[in-house]
């Protein structure tokens, strides 16, 4: 697993790509995934509030709009990250061909025998699918899953004591 994660930082060292987009992109991501917990919470809070009766109609139909809202905002944030991410993803995988094809140039010709030829196929096709996969869709689930996990610990904790005292 370390030679993995060295490899990845490795390959972005070495492609040269900046990685402000991918942060972006993830946090981006990230927040549209805990924000998609709101409606759930609001729900809540419309479910307890006509069960106690405490809160006004008004108040009811404001939290609801809320939910609507943050779907939208959510949805809009993951869109947006995804594009950030995409756009780093695409872009290292065009550093790094071009970096193959200038190494490629400076081989002698007798090094593409039938073995050669196929090996440099597979490397431009699905490794580079592989990459363009982990950084665009891989990574940005994992950080998000990672993040909202968290975040549904820390709100179920703080129901949790709420609901105790």
């Amino acid at each position: 697993m370390k030679d993995k994660k060295k490899s990845i930082e490795e390959l972005v060292r070495l492609c040269g790509t900046k990685k402000g987009s991918l942060i972006v992109g993830n946090i981006l991501i990230a927040m549209g995934a805990i924000l998609n917990i709101l409606p759930v919470l609001l729900t809540y809070k419309i479910i307890v509030s006509l069960m106690t009766k405490k809160e006004p109609r008004e108040n009811l139909m404001f939290y609801a709009l809320y939910g609507i809202l943050a779907v939208f905002v959510a949805y809009l944030f993951t869109y947006i990250g995804s594009i950030f991410c995409h756009t780093f993803s695409y872009r290292i995988i065009a550093d790094l061909k071009k970096k193959i094809v200038s190494h490629i140039a400076t081989l002698p010709l007798g090094y593409f025998t039938g073995e050669h030829k196929a090996k440099l196929k597979q490397v431009l096709s699905s490794d580079m699918n592989q990459i363009e996969g982990y950084y665009a869709h891989q990574l940005p689930s994992l950080v998000s899953t990672l993040l909202l996990i968290l975040s549904l610990l820390f709100f179920m904790f703080r129901m949790n004591v709420v609901s105790l005292c």
